[in-house]
């Protein structure tokens, strides 16, 4: 799937200080495009509750400690769902968007097919990211 750039519900205190410079994007995300220049595989996907599974995972994701201590407590009978996935750099391209793509979502449809990237992580490198996903979802 695409990695499609928004910024619905942005909050620096949300994210962990080192990768609040990521909000500083200037990028125009209101006209009639977007810039699409990336793409994912998901490689492993689980839900997560207990404390020391998302403490396993600390290292592996922007979110802040209190973003995921009030993510958990808003609907504690639903887990969070860790996904890891294998980005690749591709070829920026200019996709469409209409109204269909304002607000919140999560999954939007766009026209772009992924494909003819290059992987951000080498082979040894996303192999050990697995299998330090897997240890900490068994956590």
């Amino acid at each position: 799937f695409a990695l499609f750039p928004t910024h619905e519900h942005q909050d620096a205190s949300s994210i962990k200080p080192e990768h609040r410079g990521y909000l500083e994007d200037p990028a125009d995300h209101s006209g009639q495009h977007n810039t699409v220049s990336s793409y994912a595989e998901l490689v492993a996907d689980a839900d997560v509750s207990s404390p020391e599974a998302l403490g396993a995972l600390s290292g592996m994701h922007i979110w802040s400690e209190s973003y995921i201590e009030a993510r958990t407590r808003w609907k504690p009978e639903r887990p969070l769902r860790a996904a890891l996935l294998r980005v690749y750099a591709a070829q920026p391209s200019q996709v469409p968007t209409g109204p269909e793509h304002a607000g919140c979502r999560s999954w939007v449809d766009i026209d772009y097919t992924p494909g003819g990237g290059r992987p951000v992580m080498g082979d040894s490198d996303a192999e050990a990211a697995r299998r330090m996903f897997e240890e900490a979802v068994s956590a």
